[in-house]
């Protein structure tokens, strides 16, 4: 599988299964979205999610009363629908029509039909070439945990990124040696926000 495949995979496959599989190791730091928890010597249930990515032509209200019916409990949230389309996969958007009233707004939408939201997808470029471009995506992932806050939740879920190099030949750009390097610098970065939002991220 080449690598945009294999990217449009984790985009449309594993994100998907993210919030389930994470809301079964990792309950959401909400108090509001927080489950009982099962007594000493009692089984604990497995939570299965959904990512809200790939319902592009739903409102955050439709969605949420869609997968309400269905029996989806939790969700990771992904800004995608009809009235919050702010969502870029690997980029980044303007994010200023997110009031903090706003967000309030999107997550009270799903809490009220029976939705806890574990996480947001988040899945900018974190080991972009340009530092320059680096850093603005970091100050953009550092917006959406306070978009977090505002919604209450803690959790963001993301990925290194793709950055196709320009040269045909060689190492792939994200199998370099210097890439991961820079991955981990830029975790360590993304660490340090993470800390002054008392936010916790999910890598991929």
């Amino acid at each position: 599988m080449n690598a945009l495949n294999r990217r449009q995979a984790i985009v449309r496959t594993a994100c998907t299964a993210a919030a389930g599989a994470l809301g079964a190791v990792l309950p959401a730091r909400s108090a509001a979205d927080s489950p009982a928890q099962p007594s000493s010597g009692e089984a604990r249930p497995v939570t299965v999610g959904l990512a809200t990515f790939g319902f592009t032509t739903l409102s955050n209200a439709q969605l949420a009363k869609e997968l309400s019916d269905a029996g989806v409990r939790t969700i990771q949230l992904f800004l995608s629908q009809t009235d919050s389309n702010f969502w870029r996969y690997n980029s980044r958007s303007d994010l200023s029509g997110l009031t903090p009233d706003r967000c309030r707004a999107i997550a009270e939408t799903y809490r009220q039909a029976g939705i806890a939201l574990h996480s947001i997808g988040v899945y900018t470029n974190l080991i972009h070439p340009d530092a320059a471009e680096r850093s603005a995506n970091l100050e953009y992932f550092e917006s959406m945990m306070r978009i977090g806050g505002a919604m209450g939740v803690k959790a963001f879920i993301t990925e290194a990124g793709d950055y196709h190099a320009p040269e045909a030949a060689g190492i792939a750009y994200h199998f370099r040696e210097e890439v991961w390097h820079r991955m981990v610098a830029t975790g360590k970065e993304l660490a340090t926000l993470a800390e002054r939002h008392d936010a916790v991220v999910l890598v991929q």
